[in-house]
């Protein structure tokens, strides 16, 4: 550490004593320039070394890939047809598809079961009640109508009111209490009053004007009170339209009489006008056929629906419907506006009186009432329950379909009817059965028309005829699914040939991660003669890594025969024979060669790549296993297991992979003399008639190992957690933590001599001022006494 103790140097001796100390530090500094040095290559070295580690974790990835062998098996195919047939067929296929073509002809296609209400399940349209009541599916509106260039009015529904008969006072104060309000007549302190039978109270030292408004629209008097501000009046509001009155009354007190309802001996004085409901069909029709300002009797008549219901509406001409000006729905309420013109007449296109699917089911319009209103039913099994106080049509039916029950429910509002069809094709019935109250009678689907679904009929190179319940086949050919979208006039063609592309595009990431790799390794270990060698020069390991990769590259799979044994037989090269030296560092891939091998033989080409099989050795040691046989596959590498058994049968059996991965552990329980193929999956196990205590060995053995898969397992043992290279960094990160504690000791020693030399240079200048003050005072006596010998 750097003393922060001020020191001026030469103070007595005139020396620049900080410039000695520096080059004496200077000097002393030299081990620390030379830790530095070697501090800077181990992290050069450590830097280089992550480099090639996470290409070589990046090359275990793409090897990875390479050990889908479903993927060496991928195939397309293709469907030709002529023109007619075009898109009838579509066929998709997986690896297990055999290569080759054959035709396919779609003699019928598979149906759903079906079932139909045999009814409008609508109620019929009651043309003697007002329209809004009436049924129809279509909320009415009022305004004006054109037929044939005349217009009709449908007056709107009106409220009835009741109004103060003159202003209840002059500048009257609303929020204030009654007794303040400065009504005319002075209200008693408190009392009731009734409203279409309904009593309130009010107390007017409390309540002002506004309280007593807002007590009568919360109640269930079934009117709305507001206050004229302008007039000073008081105006109930009927909240049904129609003719009835309000009526009104006060009971004790004068409530009513301060707001000019009722005189001083309680007659009514207020001003009633009486409300208005909207016309029947009945009025409507009754206008149309007006013989003065209509067409005159006949001309719109109710006739006869599907189920003979007088539920649809006919102008008995051929005449021109609606007016761009009309503000009434009514032609489109009665479906007079679809009508098509031009046959004599204008006829409703669909039932006046229909299901209203997306109110309560108990306002639904329904023609057989649900009774009772909550109820239980279950389709295909599945059960379902309802409310019709709460429920509506749409809401009943999305529970359906979006249940297990495998069918869709749907409403026809055109012709009024219910269709369930179920999901799946063939001639499966569906199961209908009200539980609780009457949903699938009032939906007409008890009494509907099932019509069963029916197979699909096709034929393969022209064979006999197969059957499927869907027009999904899976089982015609072996590893093709065909979907049969319609009827052929002609056979169409299926041919399923390789699909070589994914293999391909991963062998070519793995090619370049190979080359990437490589290249890290040889700059990594490079001599150059003018010294600037590679990080690594040195690392005679990661030289023969680089030899190891290579050789593992062209080596030959383990325990291949064929002509398919090596990558090079795959496409895979350094370059040809006879390569000019310095041009075969580069791995290269020629797909053309690889789709010829693939052509050729497909297996031998998935076990190049990654293929395993393996062999196990005669149980060795102390223990109770007396034999193994079979292949293991549970495994897919080389390594030993170590199988522990106890006098009481318990096992633990661990397999330790000879590439360095994570050890299997399984465990169980043997009995005397049993035949165990559980314990090593593949592998059967026969243990002793005396169960004992101790440890058997055996060894499994590749006897058959793709390139890939070699290649995989040494690459492995490198990247992963806890293999070589890990250790290898873990390594140098250890020499740069040593030499940081060596510079940080040296620097230590160097800043304790700095003190010193400090602490003596120091000392050195106290000395000299000393003597120079002690020469100086002799000197003043050598001059005092030569004074004094001048004198005398």
């Amino acid at each position: 550490m750097v003393s922060d103790r001020i020191f001026f140097g030469g103070f007595a001796s005139g020396l620049d004593t900080v410039a000695i100390i520096d080059a004496l530090i200077q000097v002393a500094r030299r081990p620390i320039l030379l830790a530095e040095l070697r501090l800077a290559t181990e992290q050069h070295r450590q830097s280089t070394l992550t480099q090639i580690a996470t290409s070589l974790s990046n090359l275990w990835s793409q090897l990875g890939d390479l050990q889908d062998t479903s993927i060496v098996n991928s195939r397309l195919s293709s469907v030709t047809s002529d023109t007619d047939n075009a898109g009838r067929v579509i066929a998709t296929v997986d690896s297990s598809a055999a290569l080759g073509s054959f035709t396919v002809a779609v003699i019928a296609l598979a149906t759903a079961t079906k079932v139909v209400s045999g009814i409008s399940i609508g109620a019929e349209i009651d043309a003697t009640v007002k329209l809004d009541d009436a049924g129809f599916a279509i909320p009415p509106t009022a305004g004006t109508f054109t037929i044939a260039g005349t217009e009709f009015t449908i007056d709107p529904d009106v409220a009835s009111t009741a109004e103060s008969a003159s202003a209840v006072g002059s500048g009257v104060d609303r929020e204030a209490t009654l007794e303040n309000a400065l009504l005319t007549i002075v209200p008693d302190a408190s009392g009731t009053f009734t409203i279409n039978g309904v009593q309130l109270t009010y107390d007017a030292t409390i309540d002002s004007i506004d309280d007593v408004i807002l007590r009568i629209n919360q109640s269930s008097a079934g009117v709305t009170a507001s206050y004229d501000d302008v007039a000073e009046k008081l105006l109930l509001t009927a909240d049904d339209t129609g003719p009835a009155l309000i009526t009104y009354a006060d009971d004790t007190g004068n409530f009513l009489e301060t707001m000019n309802f009722v005189d001083g001996v309680a007659t009514p004085i207020a001003v009633e006008i009486a409300g208005v409901d909207l016309p029947s069909l009945n009025d409507v029709i009754a206008m149309i056929n007006d013989p003065i300002d209509g067409f005159g009797a006949g001309f719109a008549t109710l006739v006869n629906d599907s189920d003979g219901r007088l539920n649809l509406l006919r102008l008995n001409s051929d005449v021109q419907v609606g007016s761009g000006a009309d503000t009434s729905n009514f032609l489109a309420m009665t479906y007079l506006l679809e009508s098509e013109p031009g046959g004599g007449t204008r006829t409703s296109v669909r039932n006046l009186g229909t299901l209203a699917p997306s109110v309560n089911l108990e306002d639904a319009s329904l023609e057989i009432s649900l009774t009772p209103a909550q109820g239980t039913f279950t389709i295909n099994g599945v059960d379902f329950s309802y409310d019709a106080t709460t429920d509506s049509f749409n809401n009943v039916i999305s529970r359906i379909n979006n249940s297990s029950a495998g069918v869709t429910v749907t409403h026809d509002s055109y012709n009024d009817r219910v269709s369930i069809v179920a999901d799946g094709t063939g001639s499966t019935a569906i199961s209908l059965t009200d539980v609780t109250g009457n949903f699938l009678a009032a939906s007409g689907l008890l009494a509907g028309t099932e019509t069963l679904g029916t197979n699909a009929e096709y034929s393969i190179n022209g064979g006999s005829t197969q059957y499927a319940n869907s027009n999904t086949v899976t089982d015609a050919v072996a590893g093709v699914t065909l979907t049969l979208k319609e009827v052929t006039t002609a056979s169409v063609t299926v041919e399923v040939i390789p699909d070589n592309n994914l293999i391909k595009s991963r062998i070519e990431s793995f090619v370049g991660q190979y080359n990437s790799t490589i290249t890290l390794i040889h700059d990594a270990t490079k001599f150059v003669e003018d010294g600037r060698n590679g990080a690594l020069f040195a690392d005679f390991g990661m030289r023969n890594l680089d030899r190891t990769l290579r050789s593992l590259v062209t080596g030959p799979a383990t325990g291949l025969s064929g002509e398919i044994t090596s990558l090079s037989a795959i496409g895979l090269n350094f370059g040809t024979v006879g390569s000019t030296v310095g041009t075969t560092d580069t791995l290269s891939f020629d797909g053309g060669v690889f789709d010829d091998a693939v052509q050729n033989d497909q297996n031998a080409v998935r076990k190049l790549l990654a293929g395993f099989a393996t062999s196990v050795s005669s149980p060795v040691g102390i223990g109770t296993v007396i034999s193994a046989t079979g292949t293991p596959t549970a495994i897919t590498d080389s390594g030993t297991y170590e199988i522990s058994t106890t006098n009481t049968g318990d096992v633990t059996v661990t397999f330790t992979p000879d590439n360095g991965a994570t050890p299997i552990v399984r465990t169980g329980t043997v009995s005397p003399s049993e035949v165990n193929t559980t314990l090593i999956p593949g592998v059967t196990l026969t243990f002793n008639s005396t169960l004992t205590t101790g440890i058997d060995t055996i060894t499994v053995t590749a006897t058959e190992e793709g390139v890939a898969k070699a290649l995989y397992d040494f690459v492995g043992s490198l990247s992963r957690s806890g293999g070589i290279m890990e250790a290898r960094e873990t390594e140098a990160t250890a020499r740069i933590e040593d030499i940081n504690d060596q510079i940080d000791r040296l620097e230590e020693r160097i800043d304790r001599r700095r003190e010193q030399l400090i602490r003596k240079f120091t000392q050195m200048e106290l000395s000299l001022q000393r003597l120079q003050s002690q020469q100086a005072v002799l000197n003043n006596l050598v001059a005092q006494l030569s004074a004094n010998r001048g004198a005398s």
